[in-house]
């Protein structure tokens, strides 16, 4: 379908807007209804106002003038929570030994489980050094790839004798892996502070031979990822493969024809990635500001499929012009000028680059989740 741009030329005169009032915290919200579905339905005017909440958010958490308030965070909130209980099961019961004894088995599960799971800043027992980063990477991708598997295909990914398990848990992730009933590395990573929200940390790290397994079940889970689990014509090749493996150490998964796909594309699939759309609503945080900032949340915000849209043949002085286009490039862009300039074509080079910085060295990892996913999509 051809995408309609709007020439230079035909811009509205620049203005000094005025000054918009500054959304408050509370009036943030996800922009992902919970259905998953797509809200095509929302005016322009809404989903801006959203993606302003998102952009002045990240902005005043890096001033340092956000406090998020959790129960985990704020041992006040346990303590009038216990409290509150007790009176109501002291009234209920009539009797205030069932209250008193509530408050101390609340105040002991606070203290003693929620603190430990959810509460604080995780300390790693382990120091993270580039070799073990990138060990812990690559199971997160392992584990990622799993959970997006169909259910009855994910026990394939553990074919080599492998477990891992990628958990969202509260404001954390939690990695384990290694044997299934033993994990030889238990690690998280903390969402509770911007500082700390990409590094890793190490509760527990056995080495072993069990690490030799880790590339080679990734190349499982990038195979059964392509196509979107284990095709039955494939199960017997397949199954010798990882038979060749346990016997001589050498993995060679059946070759199946995959169908071409552009890099437009793949670009393209990469903004609707969970992991990207969820660093993508936040762009500061990688060092983007103005206008970049602007595309990048048209881009992964899922109630404006389209924006921008990734072309070979785009102009990049076109867009580079928008870009410059002071209602844009700004905390709080216009939003008539932008949904005018998110007509325009991004060139493959632009989009590339932008997804680079804000994926660094996790950016091949995901270029090929979302070449496989498009391939999954599409007739052999």
């Amino acid at each position: 379908m051809a995408v309609a741009t709007t020439p230079i030329a035909s811009l509205p005169p620049i203005s000094n807007p005025s000054p918009s009032p500054a959304p408050s915290v509370a009036d943030s919200s996800l922009l992902i209804e919970g259905n998953g579905r797509n809200a095509r339905n929302v005016s322009i005017e809404g989903r801006w106002q959203s993606q302003r909440q998102f952009q002045l958010l990240d902005t005043n958490r890096n001033q340092g003038e956000v406090r998020i308030v959790t129960i985990s965070s704020h041992p006040w909130i346990k303590l009038l929570v216990a409290i509150t209980a007790a009176i109501v099961v002291g009234i209920i019961f009539d009797s205030w030994g069932w209250g008193i004894a509530t408050f101390f088995i609340l105040m002991f599960i606070f203290i003693w489980v929620a603190s430990w799971i959810f509460g604080g800043t995780i300390k790693s027992k382990v120091e993270v050094d580039d070799k073990l980063e990138e060990l812990l990477n690559k199971l997160e991708s392992i584990g990622t790839i799993k959970n997006t598997l169909p259910f009855n295909a994910r026990g394939w990914c553990n074919s080599l004798g492998l477990y891992v398990q990628l958990r969202e848990m509260a404001n954390m992730t939690r990695l384990q892996a290694g044997g299934e009933h033993k994990s030889q590395i238990d690690a998280w990573q903390d969402y509770s502070s911007p500082e700390s929200i990409f590094e890793w940390k190490v509760k527990k790290y056995i080495s072993g031979d069990w690490e030799k397994l880790v590339n080679p079940t990734l190349d499982i889970a990038n195979w059964l990822s392509t196509y979107g689990g284990l095709p039955k014509e494939y199960a017997d090749s397949f199954n010798r493969a990882i038979q060749v493996f346990k016997k001589e150490g050498r993995l060679e998964l059946p070759n199946i024809k995959e169908p071409p796909v552009s890099k437009a594309e793949v670009l393209e699939e990469m903004f609707r990635l969970p992991d990207v759309v969820k660093m993508g609503l936040l762009p500061s945080r990688k060092g983007f500001i103005g206008a970049e900032a602007n595309v990048i949340i048209q881009k992964v915000n899922p109630l404006n499929v389209g924006a921008f849209p990734i072309r070979e043949e785009a102009n990049e002085d076109q867009i580079n012009e928008w870009l410059k286009h002071p209602q844009i490039d700004c905390l709080l862009p216009d939003d008539f000028i932008m949904s005018v300039a998110s007509h325009t074509p991004m060139p493959v080079e632009m989009a590339e680059r932008i997804l680079r910085k804000l994926l660094q060295e996790k950016y091949d990892t995901y270029l090929r989740m979302a070449e496989e996913r498009i391939r999954s999509r599409k007739p052999g």
